[in-house]
């Protein structure tokens, strides 16, 4: 993933914040050093809220 970021940030220029889900692919120690390495914010959304209906989310939310 990291590597990825890396690509898109050469081809379209290094965004300064990212938001995500807090999937385990975007959680890891990985991703978190890349943005910090990179100086690039990284914010993750509420659990079940990215859908904008606490009902619609199947979670005990």
């Amino acid at each position: 993933m990291a590597r990825e970021l890396d690509r898109l940030a050469i081809e379209r220029g290094k965004p300064k914040m990212m938001v995500s889900d807090n999937g385990s692919e975007l959680t890891s120690n990985a991703i978190l050093t890349w943005a910090d390495q990179s100086r690039v914010a990284w914010h993750y959304i509420a659990p079940c809220l990215h859908r904008g209906l606490r009902p619609a989310c199947g979670m005990n939310c």
